[in-house]
Parts: C-alpha cells; sequence; structure tokens
C-alpha cells in the first residue's frame, strides 16, 4: 500500500491515544479521547478509595448486566475516577476512553460508533439544553450494538425531563469517598507516609470533619506533597484559599493592593512589569498618576513589602513562602468585585498585550485560570479579539500549550472547533490553524485534525500559507497519520472534499510538505501506481471552482520543485502532466505559455506536451 492510496485502520502507533472517531454534523461534534495514564493512575489499588454503602457493589452489577450506567452526583465527587475503576473490570486499559461533545442538546446521531468491548465515559454535567427525549433509549441502544461499556455522568440538575425514564433502573447515586482516608492513601502512594501524622492535627482535623469532596480531598493531598513548612496550620490556610491571610493582612490603600493584584497575575514575573500593570489598572481607575503623583509616592521597595511581594534579582514573588497565594489572590479579585469584572478584564487582556512575552504568558496563563474557574467566557473572546489583532502568533502559541494543558485542555478544545462556526472572519480561521501546527497538533495530532478540517473548509483563502504551515507541521512529525485522515477519509467524501484539497495543496506549496507528499526525492511516487492519488486530487482542484485559481498558482510553483532538484525534472513533468491533462481546453493553460507561444523545449512545453499524451490516451 502506497502512501498516497492508504486508508484509515486502528494500527497501534506511537501516537494511539490520539486517534479518534467523531461525529460531525454542521456545527456540533463528539469527539472521542484516549483516557490518559495519569486518569488510570489515581485507579490503581494503592490510591483508590471506593465510596462507603451498597451503590459501589450495585454499579458494578448493573454496568455488567446492562453496560450502562448513570452515575448521579455532583462535580468533584469522584465520579470520573469510580466511572473509570469499574470499567478497568471491564475493558483493557488500552480501550477507555471519554466521549468530548460540544453539542449544546445531547442528542443519539451525535454519537461517533463504539467498538466492542471498549469503555467510554459521558460527562452530560455541563450540558446547557435538556437531552432530546430518545437520548436515554439511545444510550442504551448504543452499548446494545456495539457490546461496549458506558458510565454516564449526570447532575441533579441534569438528571430531569423524558429522557431519563429509560435508565432509571441503571441509576446509581454515588457519594463521594471518605476524606481522610482517600489522603493517606495517596500519601502513601506518593512515598510520604511520614507526612500522615499532620492529618490527626486540628487544623485539617476540622477539614474532615466537613465532608469534603473527593477532589478536595485530592488537592489537600497535593498541597500536602508539595508543602515545604510542613506546618498543619499554613496547609490549611492554602486548602481554604487563604481565607484568613486575606481578611487579616489584605493592604488597604489602593496602590498596595493594585500591585499585590498584579503579582498575583504576573507571579513570578519581572518586578518592573507587575509595576507597569499596577500603575496602568491605577489610571484605568481614575487616579491621577502624573510623574508629579508617582515621585511622590512611597519608594517602590517600601510599597512592595507592604504588598507582601519579594524581589529576587529582577522578578517578583508574590509571598513566596505562602504556596498557592498567587492562585487564592486573582481568584478572591474576581470573586470579590464581580461587579467589575468587565474592568479587570480588559485591563489583565491589555497588559497581556503589552508585556514582554514570558511576562505575557504568566498573566495568559492566568485568565485562563480564571476564564475555566469561574466559567467566564468573556475572558477569553477578549483574549482572543485583543491579541488577535496584536499578536496572533503569540496567542495561537498560548492557546496550543493550553489546549493539551490537564486543566484548560477540553475547555480550549471546545472553543477552537466553536470559534469556526457559520462565517468566521479569515483571521480566526488563521489563528485557529497556527494553534493546530503548534504543541497541540504535535502531542495530540488527531484532534488537531479535526479542527484542522473545520479551518480548511472555511477558509477564505484556499492557499493560504499559515494552513500550509499548519498542515506541513503536522505531516513532518506524524505523516501517517496526517494521510490516513486526509487522503483515506477528507478526500473520498463530498462534505470534506475541499478540506482535502486544500491540506494537499497546502503541503504542496511547500519543500517539506513536497518530501511528505513524495517521499525523499520523489520515492514514493516514481511508479505511476504510487502517484495516482496525488494526481487525482491535483485534477480535483483545478475541477472545482473554488478551487482552481489557488491549484494553478501551486502547481505554477513547481517548476522550481524540479529546478531545486527537490523532485527530479522528468518526475515533475509526468505528475503536471498527468494533471494539467483534462484542462488542456482551459484558458488556465494559458498561463503555463511562455508569452502566448508554445516551446516544446522549455519545461511547460514539456508539460503540456506530457498533458497532451495522456489525454489522448
Amino acid at each position: 500500500m502506497t502512501t498516497l492510496e492508504v486508508s484509515v485502520s486502528d494500527r497501534a502507533t506511537a501516537f494511539v491515544a490520539g486517534v479518534q472517531h467523531f461525529n460531525n454534523y454542521g456545527e456540533e461534534l463528539v469527539e472521542v479521547r484516549a483516557i490518559t495514564d495519569d486518569e488510570l493512575a489515581v485507579c490503581e489499588d494503592n490510591r483508590f478509595i471506593a465510596p462507603d454503602g451498597e451503590e459501589w457493589d450495585r454499579f458494578d452489577l448493573l454496568l455488567r448486566t446492562h453496560r450502562v450506567v448513570v452515575l448521579l452526583g455532583d462535580a468533584g465527587t469522584g465520579r470520573h475516577t469510580a466511572a473509570l475503576r469499574q470499567l478497568l473490570d471491564c475493558s483493557p486499559r488500552e480501550a477507555l476512553h471519554e466521549l468530548e461533545p460540544t453539542w449544546a442538546r445531547p442528542q443519539r446521531r451525535l454519537l461517533p460508533p463504539a467498538k466492542v468491548g471498549h469503555g467510554y465515559v459521558l460527562d452530560l454535567s455541563n450540558a446547557t439544553e435538556e437531552p432530546a427525549e430518545e437520548f436515554g433509549k439511545g444510550l442504551r441502544s448504543w452499548v446494545r450494538e456495539s457490546e461496549a461499556f458506558l458510565v454516564v455522568l449526570v447532575t441533579g440538575r441534569v438528571w430531569a425531563g423524558p429522557w431519563t425514564q429509560h435508565l432509571q433502573h441503571v441509576l446509581v447515586p454515588l457519594p463521594s469517598p471518605d476524606a481522610r482516608d482517600l489522603v493517606e492513601r495517596q500519601l502513601d502512594a506518593f512515598g510520604l507516609d511520614d507526612r500522615v501524622h499532620l492529618l490527626d492535627e486540628e487544623p485539617l482535623a476540622k477539614i474532615f470533619d466537613s465532608s469534603p469532596r473527593a477532589e478536595d480531598a485530592a488537592r489537600l493531598a497535593e498541597i500536602i506533597r508539595k508543602s515545604t513548612s510542613l506546618k498543619a496550620e499554613d496547609i490549611a490556610d492554602e486548602y481554604s484559599g487563604w481565607e484568613t491571610w486575606l481578611e487579616k493582612k489584605f493592604p488597604r490603600p489602593l496602590g498596595t493592593r493594585t500591585l499585590l493584584w498584579s503579582a498575583a497575575l504576573c507571579d513570578g514575573g519581572r518586578t518592573l512589569s507587575i509595576l507597569q500593570m499596577s500603575e496602568a489598572l491605577r489610571v484605568k481607575l481614575g487616579e491621577n498618576r502624573g510623574p508629579a503623583a508617582v515621585l511622590a509616592d512611597t519608594i517602590t521597595s517600601k510599597r512592595l513589602e507592604e504588598a507582601h511581594i519579594v524581589r529576587r534579582g529582577d522578578r517578583a514573588y508574590l509571598a513566596p513562602n505562602h504556596h498557592g497565594l498567587a492562585v487564592a489572590a486573582r481568584r478572591h479579585l474576581w470573586d470579590e468585585f464581580q461587579l467589575y469584572r468587565q474592568l479587570l478584564t480588559e485591563w489583565s487582556v491589555q497588559q497581556a498585550a503589552e508585556l514582554p512575552p514570558d511576562d505575557a504568558a504568566r498573566v495568559i496563563d492566568s485568565l485562563l485560570d480564571l476564564a475555566l474557574h469561574f466559567r467566564d467566557g468573556e475572558i477569553i473572546k477578549r483574549l482572543r479579539r485583543v491579541l488577535l489583532a496584536n499578536n496572533r502568533s503569540f496567542l495561537a502559541q498560548a492557546l496550543s500549550n493550553a489546549a493539551i494543558d490537564p486543566r484548560f485542555g477540553p475547555y480550549i478544545r471546545a472553543r477552537l472547533y466553536t470559534w469556526l462556526t457559520n462565517n468566521p472572519p479569515q483571521q480566526l480561521v488563521e489563528l485557529v490553524a497556527e494553534v493546530c501546527g503548534g504543541v497541540f497538533g504535535e502531542k495530540a495530532p488527531a484532534m488537531a485534525l479535526v479542527r484542522l478540517q473545520r479551518a480548511a473548509l472555511k477558509t477564505k483563502d484556499v492557499d493560504n500559507e499559515i494552513l500550509a504551515k499548519a498542515f506541513t507541521s503536522l505531516a513532518g512529525k506524524h505523516r501517517q497519520i496526517v494521510f490516513d485522515t486526509v487522503i483515506g477519509g477528507w478526500l473520498d467524501k463530498p462534505a470534506t472534499e475541499r478540506a482535502g484539497i486544500v491540506a494537499v495543496m497546502g503541503l504542496a506549496s511547500t519543500d517539506d510538505g513536497i518530501t511528505a507528499l513524495c517521499g525523499p526525492h520523489g520515492a514514493d511516487i516514481s511508479d505511476p501506481r504510487d502517484r495516482f492519488g496525488l494526481v487525482a486530487t491535483f485534477r480535483r482542484a483545478l475541477e472545482r471552482e473554488d478551487t482552481r485559481e489557488a491549484a494553478g498558482r501551486v502547481l505554477g510553483t513547481w517548476k522550481g520543485v524540479a529546478a531545486r532538484r527537490l523532485l527530479p525534472e522528468d518526475l515533475v513533468i509526468e505528475v503536471l502532466g498527468a494533471s494539467l491533462a483534462p484542462t488542456l481546453e482551459d484558458n488556465i493553460m494559458q498561463r503555463y505559455l511562455e508569452n502566448g507561444v508554445l516551446d516544446v523545449t522549455t519545461f511547460w512545453g514539456k508539460v503540456l506536451v506530457k498533458a497532451a499524451q495522456y489525454l489522448a490516451q
């Protein structure tokens, strides 16, 4: 099987965790993401704590009997980990998946095909609309037809309406496991059993008396693991979001507060950046910060000290001996002053556009944390709007890293897809393409290709340089996945043919892309049968009205491919002749005549002769 004739398969490769199937109906999508090793690590015997009560055993029985179970509980109660633990008893580790939807209303027809014996988790907790009435019945048929296993996560808000009637018998209310036991088990797994004694000290014992959720217990274990002071009071303060500290030590003067908030958003950044952020906020709040006011202010070292900021060289840190205070302080700012979130968002995003790149990256990471924690979509919208106009590449790099981050990934991946809804501006298409061509594409090529397909379908500029660069970048790192997806998928379907043409044209426009398409020095297309797929794609591009001119421009550059000896000249002439044969009577051929005259001794003359020979066959 040649590169250009490849079909979609399920080969086990180094990137199998990224290979997925999805159903795409218009603007809605359900992706299949492989469960990661980190997610499975917490399911191991030495870390997992089962919830108390009979429901746990009932969960196991129902899953084996009916293949589908609905777990009812609030987010953070350990539902996801519990689901994976039970699925591990039914399916191999490598056969566990998360269904990641972007739908507004859950519907059976949007679910991708399930695989025999595989296990799936579907979280409906964030559904914005009530599932369709037939959805519950559809979930049962989905697992029955495929002999797969499915655990559906719901909250009390979602578990309502007609769709639930077919799933009542497989509903399992699941409480959180005992928090103290969970923390102790986690510490043992970390090899920190010498810290278990801290759990019985009064500050932490009070936390356990409040019956924290599994998510909070896991966070407490992580705080203890990272603690350097090993003081129960400090650990409890960090766990509570430094509430006591913020109540007692939060500065009163506005200038000192703005310094603290700036440090919370840019912790570890340059002192000069934090001072700049503080001044910008004071001006935005209406203060007179002219030269006289600034020069008459308290000296910088004193103001930084009052804001609990410590300088190390040219860098500044917010109370570095209080781990997690920066996160707590910025969340406190967003929560305490909700009426002024728009102003705070405008200020912080503008700083991200003006600061040096490494400090801007700190601010963007902080803003993404706030956007996710408070489900504040306005932060992402403004980041996109401001940085898209000023520094698209920097924004693309930040979003590409965020798309694979365990905290932000699902949220950012969903935004990248929905941004291309309807008729997006070309700038936005290019942003998504650049994101997919970065570390996101390197680490999760299948997910990146889903969004690149959408960008290729929506682009107004068919031979767009940024799209070409993105496809070339992915092909350079994941050649087979790209070809399986593009050649074996997009080009075979009318709805996605344009995306396949854009991808191949993009690859054909760069030296690295041509090497990926044709192999070193054309080794992969030396035989006519091996170049059939490439020629057929070029022909389709020349036949379509919306891609014809762009394809003509791309193929017109291939004379240089031969001149640079990237491919042998006779091979280039063969490919171009075969591709251009059907268009001999088209005006597009006029561009290849030299001064309007056909000279068969020139490069393009030889191509046209070859095209005529193909036409006569």
